[in-house]
């Protein structure tokens, strides 16, 4: 091993380690959100307040936060380890080229990539919130009321539903509205990872013009030294 790949392994295996650790803070959280919202929505579904099955909101935005913080720690990581660490071959640009060609494939599809990152689980939040918005609104829709449940009275008088009734209905979209907007970085998270790859690359490229310009400099400098001396 020669002493450049010897510097690029002492830096490489540090990273490595600390995106590993990162990948794991990640999981624990995945893991304690999806409990934590399992056990409310438990809880919730043995009483008749369908508000209690919105409550979980309160831990997907501050997990999923915490969570997205952490995987943009780990996008800036892998843009430096392309741009300074990797060979030509390496990893990390392979990855980035595969990703592409998968992303091209569903460029003209965007809603239903989308969907489909939902539905897998990439964005685990997104998925626990459709749930707890679906359960709200389908035990509020058959709640009884006047014995009759609230689905058939609405179906047969429905001029008589007023903003009020509809309220639990619009918490439950509204607030998967804002997760699926806060979580739409998480969404284009290979966008992220291409800018910080591209600002890398131009400080790289504005560092070796600058280190180039001091070089031929001292150069000029070394040249001149001689001549003073002999005079």
């Amino acid at each position: 091993m020669n002493k450049k790949n010897t510097i690029h392994y002492n830096q490489y295996a540090p990273l490595k380690a600390e995106m590993q650790e990162i990948v794991a803070i990640q999981s624990n959280y995945i893991i304690a959100m999806y409990t934590i919202t399992v056990a409310i929505i438990g809880i919730g579904l043995q009483f008749d307040n369908v508000w209690l099955l919105l409550l979980p909101y309160v831990v997907l935005f501050s997990f999923q936060r915490i969570i997205q913080a952490k995987k943009d720690v780990m996008l800036r990581i892998a843009a430096y380890i392309a741009v300074f660490l990797d060979g030509p071959d390496g990893f990390e640009k392979n990855y980035i080229k595969i990703v592409n060609k998968t992303t091209n494939r569903f460029s003209q599809k965007k809603p239903y990539s989308w969907l489909r990152n939902v539905v897998s689980g990439r964005i685990s939040s997104l998925q626990l919130g459709a749930l707890c918005s679906s359960l709200c609104i389908i035990k509020y829709l058959l709640t009884e009321r006047n014995g009759k449940l609230l689905l058939s009275e609405w179906s047969e008088n429905y001029t008589q539903i007023t903003f009020i009734d509809t309220l639990p209905i619009l918490a439950a979209l509204g607030l998967f509205a804002l997760l699926w907007y806060k979580c739409r970085d998480a969404l284009c998270s290979m966008r992220d990872r291409a800018n910080y790859i591209r600002s890398l690359k131009n400080w790289k490229k504005s560092r070796n013009k600058r280190n180039k310009k001091k070089n031929q400099n001292k150069k000029r400098s070394q040249k001149k030294t001689p001549q003073k001396m002999i005079a």
